[in-house]
Formats: C-alpha cells, sequence, structure tokens
C-alpha cells in the first residue's frame, strides 16, 4: 500500500488513501513533513538471529540477536529461554525481544508472550515495546514442543562429509573426527585451511528446505576470525548448485569471540531454494596461501516455530520517490494541518 503527496505546492503537501473504505485527506507543511521523514525508519524488525529448540524440555537457545527499533539497533547476547508447559488445549507463545527504550542505543531482553489456550489458537499479539522473534506452537497437555529436525552434522553420523577445491594450492586440513571440545557429543569439526578447500554434506535424498523453518550450527574460533573472512554456504540438487549463496557471517557471528561455542541461526527463506540434498560451506576471504582455524558443530535443519507476521508498512512518496516508511498513522491536528475524512 502507498501512500502518495497529490496536487503539491511550495507551502502544503496533500495526502490521501482510503483506510477501512473511507478516504482520508491531509495537508501538512511540506517541508517539515518531508524532514521528518527522510532517513528516518519508523519500524521495528529483527536485523539478525533466532531461537532454535534445544533439545530437551521446553528450552530453547537464542544466538545474539540483532534488532532495529525505529531506527536504532541494539544487540541481545547468547541466552536461553523456557516456555511453559502445555495447557488443556493446544496454545501459541511468542518469543520476543523486550526492548528498554530508555538507552542510547536502545537495549533488549529475551521474553515469552504467552497465548490463550483454544481449540484453534491465536498468535497473540505483542506490545509496542516488544519485538517477535518467532512464535511456537505448544499441543495440549506438551512438555516438549512439535519439532522435526534433520541433522547435517553431529557426531559424523549423518550427511556424508567431505572436502573440495575451489583453486590450488590445497593448505591445511579438515578433521570431520575432532575430539578438541566438541559441543555435543563425541566429534565436531576441525578446518584450518585456506579459501581453496570448502567442506561439503551429502544427503542420501532430496529434502525440502520449505518444511523447514531455520539452519542453525555452532561455530567456535580459538583465535579473532579476522575482519576480511567470511563463512559462505551454499545449498545443492543432484550436483547443481541452487538458490542463493548465503554469508553466514551476516547472521550474529561474533569475530572477537573466542574459546566458546557460538550459535547461529539461518532463515531456510535466505537460501530461496526448495529441494537439495546438499549443502557446501566455506570461509572466504584472504589469499589462496592464508588459513584460518575454526571449528563446526551441531548442524541442524529445523521445524517447529513460525516467524509473526509483519506489520503492514505504509509507503509515503514525494512525486513518486519513496522518503520514508510507517507501520501506523496517527493524525494530530496543529498548526498548518487540516484533516478531512470522508466515507465514500
Amino acid at each position: 500500500m502507498a501512500l502518495a503527496a497529490t496536487n503539491s505546492n511550495e507551502d502544503l503537501i496533500y495526502i490521501e488513501q482510503v483506510i477501512d473504505e473511507k478516504r482520508v485527506s491531509i495537508a501538512v507543511n511540506r517541508q517539515k513533513f518531508l524532514e521528518g521523514l527522510s532517513g528516518f525508519s519508523n519500524t521495528k524488525f529483527i536485523v539478525r538471529g533466532g531461537a532454535t529448540w534445544s533439545g530437551t524440555g521446553l528450552v530453547y537457545d537464542l544466538s545474539q540477536i540483532t534488532f532495529n527499533y525505529f531506527g536504532n539497533e541494539g544487540v541481545v547476547a547468547p541466552t536461553q529461554i523456557t516456555l511453559d508447559d502445555g495447557d488443556s488445549q493446544p496454545r501459541f507463545d511468542v518469543i520476543v525481544v523486550d526492548v528498554d527504550t530508555a538507552t542510547e542505543p536502545p537495549t533488549g531482553t529475551i521474553s515469552v508472550v504467552k497465548g490463550t489456550p483454544d481449540g484453534s489458537p491465536l498468535v497473540p499479539s505483542v506490545s509496542e515495546t516488544q519485538i517477535p522473534l518467532q512464535a511456537v506452537l505448544i499441543a495440549a497437555g506438551a512438555s516438549e514442543p512439535t519439532v522435526t529436525q534433520d541433522f547435517t552434522y553431529r557426531n559424523d553420523d549423518e550427511w556424508a562429509t567431505s572436502t573440495y577445491a575451489v583453486g590450488s594450492p590445497q593448505l591445511g586440513t579438515v578433521d570431520f573426527q575432532s575430539t578438541d571440545n566438541p559441543f555435543e557429543g563425541t566429534f565436531c569439526i576441525e578446518s584450518n585451511t585456506s579459501r581453496t578447500t570448502g567442506l561439503r554434506f551429502q544427503r542420501t535424498g532430496l529434502i525440502s528446505l520449505d518444511t523447514y523453518t531455520s539452519l542453525s550450527f555452532r561455530i567456535k574460533f580459538d583465535t579473532e576470525l579476522p575482519a576480511n573472512r567470511n563463512l559462505l554456504s551454499s545449498v545443492w540438487n543432484n550436483s547443481s548448485s541452487v538458490g542463493n549463496t548465503v554469508n553466514l557471517s551476516d547472521y550474529g557471528i561474533d569475530r572477537t569471540l573466542t574459546g566458546v561455542w557460538q550459535q547461529v541461526v539461518v532463515p531456510t527463506s535466505a537460501f530461496n531454494a526448495s529441494s537439495i540434498d546438499r549443502i557446501q560451506i566455506r570461509m572466504d576471504g584472504g589469499t589462496n596461501l592464508e588459513q584460518v582455524e575454526y571449528f563446526l558443530d551441531y548442524i541442524v535443519f529445523s521445524t517447529g516455530a513460525i516467524q509473526p507476521s509483519a506489520p503492514t508498512i505504509i509507503t509515503f512518496q514525494d512525486s513518486g520517490v519513496s522518503v520514508g516508511s510507517r507501520p501506523k498513522l496517527n493524525f494530530i491536528p496543529g498548526q498548518n494541518i487540516t484533516l478531512n475524512v470522508v466515507d465514500d
């Protein structure tokens, strides 16, 4: 939906839009209106990060969350949160970022908005200072969520593992059965290679990414990751690359955090692909002779959560050129403003 200016002159800008079958027309000071919109995004959303089921009870692991609250960006550290057990009827709970608007930049904490149990449950609404991460369906009487998982790597006994080359020379080593402090179980992946060597995970049979909501994994560095290095991932179908190559570094990897496992959550929609049977991961950047060490573990595609619907955004235009956007309008009478609502 676009809200466009009409009949503008030097002093005033007239705006018309049909809202709820009523034509709304306002006239405001042109310069002040455009100044107020320019360079300001009046909405709230998650920039990167997410939550995945821990595998135990109703405990969810959250990666580092970066959020935008009306043009101001904030970060929430990785954490865990536990949802309440199921009631006599199913319900939706929403995991949210609670934004503290009194700080600059804004800070946030993770909490849960508990839904109302019902035979046909609805996703609960959130407050103005909350940003939804995802909604989770809790079945009647459930002590665990209904989650389908397809593990790509866990103890090197899931998808077949190997390396691949994108240039020469081939330097360093990859150990798919490293015992150097795995996140879970006996083994993890230890890669100490240059940009010319990547990791390949091959599945027997296709899976549909449309079925899953997220790809998550754990990563660890012993030394800080250089700024010119990025972890890239692509998905394949019968030996053909499909969809997008995704920069996994954009989804919450902390380059300066060493010695601990970080969780990274990537929406499967980022790959823009459907049926796949292979995923490839490679540390890009640097030269063909520069090696970098990193560890990977617990790579899994998951279901069990839905992204709440984004709010309707109204785009404001000046002579066809977008100058700003708003999720809502608040008409306040004042100097040089005339309100005229006509029921057509």
